[in-house]
């Protein structure tokens, strides 16, 4: 069988959710076919022109698209081989993340009017989805969440398969698994890509409510913020504060996560599931999120993680568990057997193969 996976960036060195779950799909496309990736890029001459190249040098059995968002080139391939079975791989159903992020930019008194102003902008994302529905033979999910959103959108969607992600391989890298006890404060840590807004707000959350309620407590409390493409504004809020130190692409993210105590993650939208989540479990330090953060995973709290609403709740779950190392353990041992239990190869390799 030949596979073509559409994506939009080819990585060397993934590091964004979206860049590690297309390693793990295509890893597993590879052991069931030819597999190959390619971007719009590869199948444009000249790449402006938008027309696709002369044929590949074999038709394709399989093709899977990354996201609705490479519709444009989704639609060339299907004129260009129209045998070919379609799969896309909603990371998020983007109309409903469309619908958080746009919402989540309102005040919160002026939020329940927000589809007044945007409700031509989520129709036509919404189009967008149903589009890539009627394409598809298959539409693979992180969750079962997604997978209701899914239903919800569309009275007749094509099969639904549940595809989780994975969490890169980090124990390898002879991580401590234990808090460091030398501290005198609380370090904590968030990783994600700083280009995306959700993460972006999440972070201004914790620097300018979180962080001052953890300073009273404890001055010795630090931040680290690591990831990619931080704008100007944000690399200027993060820089002239102190208590936080700011990674920009970093090399590894073990020797990151080897300098912090806790992973916080505040996140109020989203989509899928959180990688950031998985891969704190998988390298071994305690979490504190809130619901929207975990949503997906099956996560329970007080036994894989510490659930935190607001910033007072996050400040007093940091502190409990930098407190408490017995707390901390429990919440390390409990998370990452529950990961080794529900995020594994074999899911992904059956979920893969089922639909296919």
């Amino acid at each position: 069988m030949k596979i073509i996976q559409i994506i939009s960036d080819p990585s060397c060195r993934p590091c964004s959710g979206a860049e590690l779950r297309n390693e793990s799909i295509f890893n597993k496309l590879s052991q069931l076919g030819d597999a190959m990736q390619v971007t719009p890029e590869m199948l444009q001459t000249p790449p402006e022109s938008g027309d696709l190249q002369g044929p590949l040098d074999a038709q394709p059995d399989l093709i899977v698209v990354e996201g609705v968002h490479l519709m444009s080139i989704a639609q060339k391939m299907r004129r260009h081989y129209p045998s070919a079975r379609f799969i896309f791989d909603f990371h998020n159903v983007e109309s409903d993340l469309m619908r958080q992020q746009d919402i989540a930019k309102f005040p919160s008194a002026l939020r329940p009017v927000a589809p007044i102003f945007l409700h031509k902008r989520w129709r036509k994302a919404r189009s967008l989805d149903l589009l890539a529905l009627g394409m598809a033979e298959t539409v693979w999910v992180c969750s079962a969440e997604d997978k209701a959103r899914v239903r919800k959108l569309c009275k007749a969607p094509p099969r639904i398969a549940i595809v989780p992600n994975l969490a890169p391989d980090l124990r390898t890298k002879a991580m401590p698994q234990a808090l460091e006890s030398s501290r005198n404060g609380p370090v904590l840590l968030y990783v994600g890509h700083l280009g995306y807004a959700p993460n972006k707000r999440a972070i201004r959350h914790l620097v300018r409510k979180v962080m001052p309620l953890l300073l009273v407590k404890s001055c010795d409390a630090r931040l680290i913020v690591a990831g990619r493409r931080p704008n100007a504004r944000l690399t200027r809020l993060l820089e002239k504060k102190s208590f936080v130190q700011l990674f920009v692409d970093p090399e590894e993210i073990a020797p990151v996560y080897a300098q912090a105590d806790i992973v916080v993650v505040p996140l109020t939208e989203g989509g899928g599931s959180r990688i950031k989540i998985l891969e704190a479990l998988a390298i071994g330090r305690p979490i504190v999120a809130t619901a929207k953060a975990v949503e997906g995973l099956g996560l329970v709290p007080d036994r894989h993680f510490l659930q935190a609403q607001n910033a007072a709740e996050t400040a007093a779950a940091v502190l409990r568990i930098f407190n408490d190392a017995t707390l901390a353990q429990c919440l390390v041992e409990e998370g990452g057997a529950y990961l080794e239990k529900n995020f594994t190869h074999e899911q992904v390799r059956q979920g893969i193969s089922a639909s296919i």
